[in-house]
């Protein structure tokens, strides 16, 4: 049950940096 949940979180967190990645060129490239 742990794991399962870290590695949601992990994931998760992924995606979110993912985001502020996109987010961060979005407004450097404009």
């Amino acid at each position: 049950r742990l794991a399962r949940r870290t590695r949601c979180f992990s994931k998760s967190v992924q995606m979110h940096d993912l985001i502020i990645g996109l987010y961060l060129n979005l407004f450097c490239f404009t």
